[in-house]
């Protein structure tokens, strides 16, 4: 769904998707204001929860074409 709003004289529009406005059309419509419970959860029956996704910080300046500089690697945790 697309919806526009008119905010400080100026027009916006924005994209909502669909599985967004079914859940915010059911809070609107229950009575007590809380959203139902989930119907399925983030991971699926055969999933396991992995670290698949990991962040690493670096301190200082990283050269993005030549040498790397191992000094300014910090990992945050060993990789086994």
């Amino acid at each position: 769904m697309i919806r526009g709003e008119c905010v400080d004289g100026q027009q916006t529009i924005h994209y909502i998707p669909d599985k967004l406005e079914y859940k915010y059309t059911r809070l609107i419509e229950s009575r007590n204001g809380e959203l139902p419970a989930a119907e399925t959860c983030g991971l699926e029956d055969d999933e396991e929860d992995e670290a698949a996704d990991r962040v690493i910080f670096a301190k200082g300046k990283r050269k993005i074409f030549g040498g790397r500089d191992t000094e300014a690697f910090v990992p945050l945790e060993n990789e086994d």
